[in-house]
């Protein structure tokens, strides 16, 4: 039986130029979705079962939906796309930098382990799911997830509510739950499985550009702390010049960055 190639391996194997990742992203992002969805961590309070069952119920109530018409477009499906050349460009960039010998810390390390993974489920969601299927879901006709599924607003919110801890039992009680309101059509009960692998790909799609844009922020600082140690030797004049210069640019002053940037400096000294 062939043997999966090891990290390294793989890293020597990567011959992706190196660029900045997460504004190029952001850009493809921007292009392909003009709603982001939901910005950050999909998280909400932990519920017990009681409280789960509660919130389904609320949800139910909540809603309010329209059944799809066939020619709209399918927007969880598009965005999947975009996911995928998000992830892929990702591990290409991650790989490079594991060749480097670059922290690309724990989040970056378990993409690298379990990308093979995520390729498997986006190509079962791909295979359970076609786009003429998914155009008779029902959807959202308000709210933040206006347009989209009902039912992946019913995985979204399992998923914020378990700490993305999913399994037979607790989907059951909280689909079980949830038609106690509003009873689910075939349909959407076919589909939730897939709801929920697009509900932990988004998870997992928001947890890389937080890594890519930590991994960003580190390069940002040691290019400027370079710069200003490297002008610190030609003088006082190409120090004074690259500080204005650092002063000038835009740049977020992120933890992350503030803090590589002061370490790298105290290291020089």
């Amino acid at each position: 039986m062939a043997t999966r190639p090891s990290r390294k391996q793989r890293a020597r194997s990567a011959a992706r130029p190196h660029e900045r990742f997460f504004s190029r992203l952001l850009g493809i992002a921007r292009r392909e979705i003009p709603d982001d969805l939901l910005t950050g961590p999909i998280r909400g309070t932990l519920l017990g079962a009681d409280q789960l069952a509660d919130r389904a119920r609320q949800l139910a109530r909540s809603q309010r939906s329209v059944v799809r018409r066939i020619h709209r477009s399918a927007r969880l499906l598009s965005r999947l796309q975009g996911t995928e050349r998000i992830l892929t460009a990702a591990h290409d960039r991650l790989l490079t930098l594991f060749g480097q010998e670059v922290d690309v810390g724990p989040a970056g390390e378990w993409l690298l382990d379990n990308f093979h993974v995520v390729q498997e489920h986006i190509a079962e969601v791909n295979e359970s799911l076609p786009r003429g299927y998914y155009r008779e879901l029902p959807e959202l006709s308000r709210g933040p997830l206006a347009g989209y599924p009902r039912v992946y607003e019913l995985a979204i919110s399992l998923i914020s509510h378990s700490e993305g801890r999913i399994d037979l039992e607790n989907v059951d009680h909280f689909v079980s739950a949830f038609q106690e309101i509003s009873p689910l059509s075939l349909g959407e009960l076919w589909a939730i499985p897939a709801m929920f692998r697009l509900g932990l790909l988004e998870s997992v799609r928001r947890m890389t550009l937080r890594t890519m844009q930590r991994v960003d922020e580190v390069e940002q600082a040691d290019d400027w702390a370079h710069r200003i140690q490297t002008a610190n030797e030609a003088g006082e004049d190409a120090l004074g010049e690259t500080l204005r210069s650092f002063v000038g640019t835009t740049h977020a002053l992120t933890p992350t960055f503030v803090t590589r940037f002061l370490t790298r400096l105290r290291l020089a000294r």
